[in-house]
């Protein structure tokens, strides 16, 4: 039975990675779209660093330090899950822990907002995740299949072997024909394969260089990593319509870049799209494989692919320093919609410099006999740490003091009314509290079913305490 505090803290990542990954999508389509002369390859590290965010951004916040970038936020407790992606971490745990205080005040238990959510996402999610990953574990055991039941083909190996020296490819690769295959395809990540219709060796000579010149450039890019990675991240996060969308484009972008080898080895580009076009109307419909990492929709993608091959010209494209420079712009744009969500979220009422903050000691409390504390220190964010002695390193007790109203009377002395509760829920109360004028002295009254109506130093619940500088 998974712990009701991992599961909140699970969906809120969810959370958190859907709209801060969905600002960096966004900000990746701005750029691209601003952008237009970025090269295929350029592009492609783009889009492979947007759905590279989207597993970047729950792990960076979990596992990384929060950053305080003074953004203030109002209190959102009342907004439960949906206000994990403006909290940090640590924010939100302390927002599951009011809202948790908020119920044992309201004597409302199990009142946290939305128990149930974070349950049906996880249960929703592991569903979505078993379903997808069988349709990959299926999709690649029928790739193997078919590849053993292909035969080589020796004067294609040799042909296929002269277009890999013309691009550079180092390492062993095959060519196998196959009968169940009606579009070429590489496959394989330790033994890549190369994978032909049958009637493959009766093409013309430009078409099965062009064919085996684009498939080879897959391979000389690695892609089939870097998609079974990517689809690896679409499978884990299926439910962010975003990072599907950056992942066709990182495919979209990497056929470009392997029709651009095809086109500087020499072969013109209309030549070049007539050829694909035979393959599409022959594929019966499918223009990539089904239930691979590489599997994307139907014929109707070739519209747009055709576009951009015509828009291709011969030439080497080497990554240059001002290529660098452009990666490193559209990175900064990117992250910055990101940053501005990524501080840790104020959710206190009151400014950080209200004298209501710091520490507070009473000597006169400072002695075994007495049950009042000698050291309460209350902090920005509203946690209170309670002392029995002024020397003591560990609190008696911590609270969550929460400020519901304050006021200022005519003499410049700040008044609180807020509700002080554990932090286990032992113990709950109302709190009426003064500070002097000059911010030196601090008065409360201590009720336990609600707020007392005066500051009363005869008072029995009454406490003083001094500001500790």
């Amino acid at each position: 039975m998974i712990p009701e505090s991992v599961t909140h803290l699970i969906a809120a990542a969810a959370s958190v990675t859907l709209v801060r990954g969905t600002l960096v999508f966004l900000a990746a389509v701005a750029v691209s779209a601003l952008v237009k002369k970025l090269s295929g390859e350029i592009r492609h590290l783009v889009w492979l660093g947007v759905v590279a965010s989207f597993l970047l951004i729950p792990l960076a916040w979990l596992a990384l330090p929060s950053i305080d970038l003074g953004i203030p936020r109002a209190q959102a407790a009342n907004l439960g899950l949906a206000a994990a992606p403006a909290l940090s971490r640590v924010e939100y745990a302390r927002l599951l822990e009011r809202t948790s205080v908020a119920a044992v005040l309201t004597l409302r238990p199990g009142a946290v907002s939305g128990d149930w959510i974070p349950a049906a996402f996880l249960a929703a999610w592991f569903a979505g995740v078993l379903v997808l990953g069988g349709r990959l574990v299926v999709g690649t055991a029928r790739l193997r299949r078919l590849a053993r039941r292909g035969s080589p083909d020796p004067n294609l190996q040799s042909f296929a072997e002269r277009v890999a020296a013309d691009l550079s490819l180092r390492g062993k690769f095959c060519v196998i024909l196959s009968a169940s295959c009606r579009i070429p395809f590489s496959f394989g990540l330790r033994k890549p394969v190369v994978i032909l219709p049958v009637d493959a060796p009766g093409w013309p000579l430009v078409r099965l260089g062009s064919v085996l010149a684009h498939e080879l450039a897959h391979l000389r890019r690695r892609d089939l990593f870097t998609q079974s990675v990517a689809y690896a991240v679409c499978v884990l996060l299926w439910f962010i319509p975003p990072l599907w969308l950056a992942y066709r484009a990182m495919l979209r972008e990497a056929e470009t870049c392997c029709d651009q080898q095809v086109i500087d080895r020499g072969v013109r580009g209309p030549e070049y799209a007539n050829s694909i076009l035979d393959l599409v109307k022959s594929s019966g419909g499918r223009v990539l494989l089904p239930c691979t990492s590489a599997a994307l929709g139907l014929k109707t993608m070739i519209r747009s692919r055709i576009t951009r091959l015509l828009a291709l010209r011969p030439g080497r494209h080497p990554f240059r320093l001002r290529d660098a420079a452009k990666v490193a712009l559209v990175c900064l744009c990117c992250l910055a919609p990101v940053l501005a969500v990524f501080g840790q979220a104020q959710s206190q009422a009151l400014p950080r410099g209200d004298p209501l903050f710091g520490t507070w000691v009473n000597l006169e409390y400072d002695r075994g006999d007495r049950f009042y504390c000698a050291k309460v220190i209350i902090e920005p964010d509203g946690r209170e740490r309670d002392y029995r002695h002024i020397t003591d390193t560990r609190p008696a007790c911590e609270c969550w003091n929460t400020v519901e109203s304050t006021w200022v009377d005519a003499a410049g002395q700040h008044w609180y009314q807020s509700r002080l509760v554990s932090t286990t829920g032992s113990f709950y109360g109302f709190v009426l509290g003064r500070v002097s004028s000059d911010g030196g002295t601090f008065e409360t009254v201590f009720a336990q079913y609600g707020y007392p109506q005066d500051i009363d130093p005869l008072g029995s619940c009454y406490e003083v305490a001094y500001r500790q500088e």
